[in-house]
């Protein structure tokens, strides 16, 4: 019986480091064909004394993508919050004793709120679209 056991969690790890080489595998292709698109410019990128700078490159794209697709997230979380908002003002309890004037400006107010939500939402979509045209400008186009 720890001797069946003993087997298993062997051929466990067996399985293991073989899937691990096969993933190493394929990203080394993967990184292999983005290093490719650049050319002959990979030698002089190789053979350069800018390592650290080459990953500080790495981690600023890493960062502009991450920002845009968070950005790109936030988008529909903003349209479904601006949706409930332009279903109208929500009534409070002191509405009922409240003077017509206060009931007229509670009404502006949510107006307003509801037009400079739908004037950032817009904003956003803008500048997602650029940044996302901005982005994929640098994409390699495979051939």
């Amino acid at each position: 019986m720890t001797q069946d056991l003993f087997e298993r969690h062997r051929q466990q790890i067996e399985e293991q480091q073989r899937e691990f080489e096969r993933g190493r595998v394929a990203n080394t292709q993967r990184f292999e064909q983005m290093w490719l698109s650049l050319g002959s410019d990979v030698i002089r990128a190789a053979r350069s004394g800018h390592q650290p700078e080459i990953a500080e490159a790495l981690g600023s794209a890493v960062r502009r993508w991450e920002l845009l697709l968070n950005l790109e997230a936030q988008i529909p979380r903003e349209e479904a919050h601006l949706a409930v908002l332009e279903r109208g003002r929500i009534p409070d309890p002191a509405d009922e004793y409240a003077p017509m004037e206060l009931l007229a400006k509670k009404d502006a107010a949510h107006r307003a709120t509801v037009e400079s939500r739908r004037d950032q939402v817009k904003q956003m979509k803008e500048q997602a679209k650029r940044e996302r045209k901005e982005l994929e400008s640098f994409v390699t186009k495979r051939r």
